[in-house]
């Protein structure tokens, strides 16, 4: 029934696969004895018939596994049963990962896309139980299945591309009923006053429709593009570590056991302790070149990408100085703001943000987000991406709004307002209400309602300070999204109180903004020259 050969001293064993169901064992002697430590076991199951594919199920199965908190995991480093399709081109063969298993669960049928299935076993050096035995057939052509047979098929593939399109669509749909949602929490929310009054009046034909119309048409647009960009950049990566570095269809799944191994596989040390080191890495690594140019002026020919020609001179009873041009004397006038802000900074993410890393820890175990074991698929990493962008938009936008309150403005928000013409520091140089309200509350709401893995949740918070750092930067540069909405509230101290634009768009606190030359400017610059040449502000309306 099998044909054994041997490939790089690990036994293969190659199986044919009929109409008439046959199965296969973990090990010699299953039924007498354990599976051995320090073994790997490898079976390929070929079929035989025309456009046909390769069906297995898993008829018993009792390997190690472990149990916390009531929920039983799966380790890479211990044992492991993966499945892999197989695709030869020439001499060339690429097993692409499909799902793995360590008995915790139910696990469906398994269908490979090709007349070609994978099956690995390994084992660690402690605990050995049973095994499993796995039932395979031969299975009919796809255009002869059932639509629940190309949908279970097309799940089990879960790196395909088809996976990542579906989760990008199923991930932008909710992102527009998100969105709608909204309209119900506005209207329990008591309108607020900013201290600022907006000199552009709403015309008298707008109407509120068009305004929630034109909400959905952004987050459809925003989610959307986003979703499509980090499918091409992660199918692009993959590929090219695969193909030029001889990386496994598993990488992602291998590389995270790995770092869940330099932590010692202790969910305190890489929850608490790795999350807190990535925020600071992230913020800093970003931080250290803007805060270069800031002191330095160089590198010289990035120096036009700025977005204000004006920045601060002096601080006087926490109001900017902005009515002198500015001179770069950084001893006199801009150091000791710099020194002032840095040190705040280091406060809140020191004093302030690590009690708060603390509770988030504590909070992610209580909700019983994963800190090892099986990553999610990559469909609905998109989808909480989706839901994690939403959620923070919400949370954000009505924290900063509320800030700009005539009653709390003075005595809170106003530190983070010092800066007309932002740098990239500062957008954690917040009194420490605000930072923990409007800077540490709103990222994690959405992995805490997603109940989401470590993994995604390093992700996100990656993305999140990226943003805040580019948004605060106060360059327009190539390639990078645009800061302008954000520097504009910087120079204006009114509008765009949000991340995505999205309830500003809903609001209406988006109408001077849109009016001005810098909403014009607020595109993805794909050329050299700067937006501030090719758009330059009236000189009538130096105040815009």
């Amino acid at each position: 029934m099998a044909a054994l050969v041997l490939l790089e001293a690990i036994q293969l064993t190659t199986l044919i696969a009929e109409k008439t169901p046959k199965q296969f064992h973990s090990h010699f002697n299953y039924t007498t004895q354990n599976y051995p430590n320090n073994y790997t076991g490898e079976w390929l199951i070929r079929t035989n018939g025309d456009n046909h594919t390769i069906q297995a199920n898993l008829a018993e199965c009792d390997i190690e596994s472990v149990t916390r908190k009531g929920k039983t995991m799966c380790s890479w480093d211990w044992d492991i049963l993966a499945f892999y399709n197989v695709n030869t081109t020439g001499n060339a063969t690429e097993y692409i990962y499909i799902k793995s298993t360590c008995c915790n669960g139910t696990l469906g049928p398994i269908h490979g896309s090709g007349s070609e299935l994978y099956v690995k076993f390994t084992t660690d050096s402690s605990t050995s139980k049973k095994g499993f035995t796995i039932s395979y057939q031969d299975f009919e052509p796809a255009e002869n299945h059932t639509e629940s047979s190309k949908s279970s098929q097309s799940t089990a593939e879960s790196g395909s591309s088809t996976a990542a399109t579906v989760g990008a669509v199923i991930g932008v749909l909710i992102g527009a009923v998100a969105v709608l949602l909204t309209i119900v929490v506005i209207r329990a929310v008591t309108k607020m006053h900013s201290v600022d009054t907006a000199p552009v009046e709403i015309p008298k034909d707008r109407r509120r429709w068009t305004q929630i119309v034109d909400s959905i048409k952004k987050a459809i647009f925003i989610l959307g593009t986003t979703c499509v960009f980090i499918i091409a950049a992660s199918n692009s990566i993959t590929w090219h570590l695969q193909r030029i570095w001889g990386a496994s269809g598993n990488l992602w799944q291998n590389t995270w056991n790995r770092i869940y191994l330099a932590f010692g596989e202790n969910d305190l040390l890489i929850g608490l302790f790795g999350t807190y080191a990535l925020s600071m890495s992230v913020f800093w690594i970003a931080n250290f070149f803007l805060l270069i140019m800031e002191i330095t002026k160089w590198p010289q020919f990035l120096t036009k990408y700025k977005i204000q020609e004006d920045p601060i001179t002096e601080a006087r009873d926490g109001i900017m100085n902005l009515s002198k041009k500015y001179e770069y004397c950084p001893q006199q006038k801009h150091k000791p703001m710099l020194k002032k802000t840095l040190q705040v900074v280091v406060f809140n993410q020191t004093v302030i943000g690590i009690p708060f890393m603390v509770l988030t820890y504590y909070l992610f175990e209580w909700r019983g987000c994963a800190f090892h074991g099986e990553l999610p698929t990559f469909h609905w990493f998109l989808l909480e991406l989706t839901v994690f962008s939403l959620v923070e938009e919400l949370g954000f936008y009505y924290s900063h709004r509320m800030m700009h309150h005539r009653n709390l403005y003075s005595y809170i928000h106003k530190r983070h307002h010092e800066w007309t013409a932002p740098i990239g520091i500062i957008s954690l140089y917040a009194h420490p209400i605000e930072h923990i309200i409007s800077n540490l509350l709103p990222p994690i709401l959405g992995p805490l309602l997603m109940k989401s893995h470590l993994c995604s949740i390093w992700v996100w918070f990656t993305i999140a300070l990226l943003s805040t750092t580019i948004s605060h930067c106060g360059y327009h540069f190539p390639l990078l999204p645009s800061p302008e909405a954000h520097d504009y509230h910087h120079k204006m101290f009114i509008n765009n109180f949000g991340v995505l634009g999205i309830l500003d768009r809903l609001h209406g606190t988006d109408l001077n903004f849109r009016a001005s030359k810098a909403y014009q400017r607020h595109v993805l610059l794909l050329g050299l020259t700067p937006l501030s040449q090719q758009i330059p502000d009236s000189p009538s309306k130096k105040s815009e």
